[in-house]
């Protein structure tokens, strides 16, 4: 029998490992009710469990003098939840159609609770160094409550997600054949309404992190990701779907611990974890499409100057592999230039550059994201990314020559520059 940890954890399925006759603690992680308490060891588990299905949530529509902030927010009671609470909001003159009803924030949980003898970070380091594996359940009831960009810190991970409507879906190996081994088998609920846009990566004030590696688990017909197998480490994590029974794949994950946590793979880099190469370009620049206006000058200025930039009109050509050449950029560039608007934090790839370079930043614990606010106010930022807010940012209503000078001071220009290839 296995010892386990489930982390905010519906009773059904913490009863169900139980009656299975495993022991299970369960304990407050903040994302179910904006408390946090774990008081023991986590690498002293077995397998660690999170089968979130009531999240905390709280107003976002009520942001700023109404109440909530980055730090701050007021739980709304489970019955007045509106779990298709959706409203237009105007950003910059521009509707965005939004989640009111949002899951609770990490920062918020740390700023309103006392510090628990372990968190987040201790769940990382229970899997990476002490190799203990972790299920998670992709319930819809939670991930849509993120927007798409604040994934709680379940294990010191974070990936981005979006919405869909996946019906005809493939699982791949492992799980494939773990599923076939079943009586009864993996039945995963459908359509599935969740699918990972980027990561997985590491909050920004974890350091020294593991090499993290990422295979598919579950796809759809056009390669979308709704599961994900993550080699964090020593440990691996299951990220899966909601299934028909939650409590029923946990026992099966609880049975077969010792299978899971050694599972063979092919290790493929997670797109967050470039490998280090040395670098050819001096910046990267991550932009949304609709800002070329800006981004076009920037561009040109900085390398008229002499500068090596990593830009998609310059670099690619007909018949690239979009994924690769950006993920060959990323981890060829010195720095990343992050033009923050409106359009980016709407759009897939400039998120899922953005938590590369984050990772990467983690990785060899240098300064490597410079950002600009292009027609975006603090609150907006706040509201998609609040620990973009940790840094120092230009911005472009400064001026483009402002903005070069800012950009060449950081990068201690002319003294250090690229490789020359």
């Amino acid at each position: 029998m296995a010892d386990i940890l489930c982390l905010d954890t519906v009773p059904e399925t913490v009863n169900a490992l139980q009656r299975a006759g495993h022991t299970v603690l369960s304990a407050f992680f903040g994302y179910r009710n904006g408390y946090r308490l774990l008081k023991r060891a986590p690498q002293d588990f077995d397998l660690i469990v999170c089968d979130l299905r009531q999240p905390a949530c709280f107003d976002i529509s009520r942001w700023g003098t109404l109440g909530n902030s980055n730090f701050s927010c007021t739980i709304i009671p489970d019955d007045q939840v509106n779990w298709n609470s959706r409203s237009i909001i105007r950003n910059g003159g521009v509707p965005t159609e939004e989640i009111i009803h949002r899951l609770i924030y990490e920062t918020q949980i740390e700023r309103m609770n006392k510090p628990s003898p372990f968190g987040p970070k201790d769940i990382r380091e229970a899997i990476a160094v002490g190799g203990v594996p972790a299920l998670i359940f992709l319930n819809p009831e939670w991930v849509l409550r993120t927007g798409g960009h604040e994934f709680p810190d379940f294990v010191g991970l974070r990936w981005g997600t979006q919405m869909t409507e996946a019906r005809k879906i493939a699982l791949e190996e492992p799980l494939e054949s773990l599923s076939a081994s079943w009586d009864p088998g993996l039945a995963i609920t459908t359509p599935v309404r969740c699918k990972l846009t980027s990561g997985p990566s590491l909050p920004l004030r974890f350091k020294n992190s593991a090499q993290l590696y990422a295979q598919p688990l579950i796809v759809d017909r056009v390669g979308s990701l709704l599961g994900q197998l993550v080699t964090c480490g020593k440990g691996l994590v299951w990220m899966l779907p909601a299934t028909d029974n939650n409590a029923t794949t946990a026992c099966h994950f609880a049975r077969n611990v010792d299978a899971i946590s050694r599972m063979p793979s092919v290790p493929i880099p997670a797109n967050s974890g470039a490998q280090p190469m040395s670098a050819t370009w001096d910046l990267f620049m991550s932009h949304a499409s609709e800002d070329k206006a800006f981004t076009d000058d920037l561009y040109a200025a900085l390398t008229s100057r002499g500068v090596q930039v990593w830009y998609d009109k310059s670099v690619l050509t007909m018949g690239d592999s979009l994924r690769r050449k950006i993920e060959e950029g990323l981890a060829r560039s010195r720095f990343g230039v992050v033009v923050l608007s409106q359009a980016f934090l709407n759009k897939q790839w400039p998120q899922a550059e953005l938590d590369a370079l984050f990772a990467m930043s983690m990785t060899d614990g240098k300064k490597r994201i410079l950002p600009i606010w292009h027609d975006i106010d603090k609150g907006t930022i706040a509201q998609h990314s609040p620990f973009m807010l940790d840094l120092l940012a230009a911005r472009s209503s400064e001026g483009l020559d402002k903005n070069v000078q800012d950009i060449l001071t950081a990068i201690d220009w002319p003294n250090n520059r690229a490789a020359r290839t």
